[in-house]
């Protein structure tokens, strides 16, 4: 009876090694577009391992993809993590980039029959060939020789073929290969500038500028208006003080003792006469019969 290995654990590891493709994909892309000034080869490996460490090759590559985009004003497609999704954003970012110098990369193609050389080998040969200050080459090999291998890429503009089938360390042991046989052709390289430099600061100036200029014109409208209104307000005030001036003559008409005028005389009468009504005038009536 043969005893096959569950197809389970074939699965985990080639999801493991397409992950770490992955990562050497997206740190390629990350040094191109993320990295201001150029690292050195001790503090990139050292940002390439810990993130590893912390975070796992899933988690790493998230980061790495999103700031990418961020800094290449993109967005993607569904901030998704799935592996598929990897893929398709790699290629895309590619496609999208492939005439910008900065991304200009080659790929280190498989060897057929390559050496069998030990992992920590492997990782002994990168660090003495880029001086990362590796002293342990026992623990974390995996994610040791992700991280050296994703910088030795990065800094010479080599790339992975995330597509092809083969296990990453094969791929690893081509790149060692490669490095030993012709070491004038793979020797760092500083990363071109990127030639819409110039042309983003252009655009940047020019959207500060209409921003400046709209601000202005909004600081120049309220000051107009403040101008009206310390108008209207002066003129309110000189009304008031007019009115306030009319304040004293006013009282002064109010305390004056009023004069009684003549006494009115109806036409034909020459003196005013008395007018007796009600009773009294009955009483006079009896007295002049009497």
């Amino acid at each position: 009876m043969i005893l096959q290995q569950p197809p389970s654990e074939a699965t985990e590891d080639e999801e493991q090694d397409q992950l770490r493709k992955i990562v050497v994909a997206f740190v390629f892309i990350h040094s191109r577009c993320c990295w201001g000034k150029p690292r050195s080869p001790q503090s990139a490996f050292e940002f390439v391992y810990e993130g590893l460490r912390s975070l796992g090759y899933r988690g790493f590559a998230t980061i790495l993809r999103n700031e990418s985009y961020a800094q290449l004003s993109c967005q993607p497609r569904s901030g998704g993590t799935s592996t598929p999704q990897f893929l398709l954003e790699i290629s895309e970012l590619r496609q999208e980039f492939e005439h910008d110098p900065r991304f200009r990369s080659y790929e280190v193609q498989y060897d057929s029959e390559p050496q069998q050389i030990e992992r920590n080998v492997i990782l002994y040969h990168f660090d003495r060939q880029e001086r990362l200050d590796i002293s342990d080459f026992s623990n974390d090999l995996d994610l040791k020789l992700t991280a050296a291998t994703a910088i030795i890429c990065a800094r010479r503009g080599r790339t992975i073929d995330i597509k092809k089938e083969g296990s990453f360390i094969d791929w690893c042991r081509s790149v060692c290969d490669l490095m030993q046989r012709f070491p004038l052709r793979w020797l760092p390289a500083p990363i071109p500038p990127s030639p819409t430099n110039t042309q983003n600061e252009r655009v940047q100036l020019d959207c500060m500028i209409k921003r400046l200029s709209i601000q202005a014109q909004d600081v120049r409208t309220q000051q107009l208006a403040n101008q009206q209104h310390a108008f209207q307000l002066s003129q309110d005030m000189h009304q008031l003080d007019q009115r306030l001036m009319e304040v004293p003559q006013f009282k002064s008409r109010l305390a004056a003792p009023s004069q009684a005028g003549p006494p009115y005389i109806p036409v034909g009468l020459s003196q005013p006469q008395k007018f007796v009504v009600g009773r009294e005038r009955a009483g006079s009536d009896c007295t002049d019969s009497d």
